[in-house]
């Protein structure tokens, strides 16, 4: 009798032990993998002990936890939906499985191949940015409220305007009226409502953008906080996906009309100084905003030596002064002691060594 009851308790442990197999070679979203799961740690607890609740109990917990354990070993090595998670995201076409120590990222929530591993919740959105809608940080900031419960633990993509940078990890954004857009894309921001967007690690390229900049972001809606009549939204685990491309723009010099007999000092660093003559102003014009020469030189996103980039010809006088040629402007590079001033005049400008040794004077002949 005892023979038979040793063998029934051990084919019942080879059932439980393929059962609960089964649901690690299922690689769907379903809930009969866990129900499997269950069943099968279930039926390996009860061939060894069906009389003692107690350790019944202690058993099918044991085999849970090892059957977790498995769970997010299998899936994080072999980039599987995994059995046991505690929270599911959907956004789009995008699904994130949250799991203890790991989340997998599904970019089609139709091909359950293309899926990819973020072990200890270490990396921002991995899908690909197009995936998500983009919307524009006013419409979303004029919503939200409103609409929390939609967008709450869900991914957005938000382009809109640097309302305050604190660091390289953390700006923030505000409303704003886009009839009021001037040069250097100065706005009015509303301070009834904030997006305050936090990234994951420290972004570098954030230097390249200064307040009233437009950017492009993806993070995750965590929660939102409100002080009296005003609002905070938390943008959580965010990415930069900006495609501004500051390496292509055009530099339009307005000549005055009326010129005056000096030089007017517009920008200057530790090794530079730069001045205009005879021009009322010169704009950095990129695709979707236009910037004061002084304002694209101070946040990077150009230097001194771009304003070289399309020369015509040049000639140096016996002082080492240079004069370089451009269709629309000419710049006279005057050195002095290691340091240079750089002289911005129309294209009339000519050779004069006076010009670099007294501001004051003309460099027009």
């Amino acid at each position: 009798m005892k023979k038979k009851n040793n063998s029934s308790n051990y084919i019942l442990l080879i059932i439980g032990i393929i059962v609960a197999i089964i649901p690690l070679l299922i690689n769907k979203l379903t809930a009969v993998r866990l129900l499997l799961s269950l069943v099968g740690i279930f039926l390996v607890t009860i061939s060894l002990e069906r009389k003692k609740i107690r350790k019944i109990i202690i058993l099918f917990i044991s085999f849970l936890i090892m059957s977790v354990f498995v769970d997010s070993i299998v899936s994080s090595i072999f980039a599987r939906i995994p059995i046991y998670t505690y929270n599911i995201t959907t956004t789009g076409n995008t699904r994130v499985y949250n799991s203890i120590g790991f989340r997998i990222w599904q970019c089609n929530i139709k091909n359950d191949k293309d899926l990819r591993v973020d072990a200890f919740y270490t990396k921002g959105y991995m899908c690909d940015a197009k995936n998500i809608e983009q919307i524009d940080s006013n419409s979303f900031l004029n919503s939200v409220v409103e609409n929390y419960g939609e967008y709450q633990n869900t991914y957005v993509k938000i382009r809109g305007k640097i309302s305050k940078k604190n660091s390289q990890n953390s700006i923030e954004m505000q409303p704003y009226e886009k009839k009021d857009l001037t040069i250097n894309g100065y706005v009015n921001f509303a301070d009834n409502i904030t997006l305050k967007i936090l990234f994951k690690n420290n972004n570098s390229e954030l230097d390249l953008y200064d307040v009233y900049d437009e950017i492009t972001v993806i993070g995750i809606v965590k929660n939102i906080e409100q002080n009296d009549e005003k609002f905070v939204v938390y943008l959580s685990e965010s990415e930069l996906v900006s495609e501004e491309k500051f390496d292509t723009y055009e530099i339009i010099v307005n000549k005055s009309n009326e010129c005056r007999n000096e030089n007017s000092i517009i920008y200057s660093d530790d090794k530079n100084v730069l001045y205009t003559y005879c021009i009322d102003g010169i704009v950095v014009k990129y695709e979707s905003d236009n910037y004061e020469l002084a304002s694209a030189l101070s946040s990077s996103k150009i230097n001194v030596d771009s304003l070289f980039v399309d020369e015509k010809n040049q000639e140096t006088d016996e002082g080492g002064n240079v004069l370089h040629y451009f269709e629309r402007y000419n710049i006279m590079e005057c050195n002095k002691e290691g340091s240079k001033d750089y002289i911005i005049g129309p294209p009339d400008i000519k050779m004069d060594g006076n010009a670099c040794s007294n501001n004051e004077e003309s460099p027009i002949e």
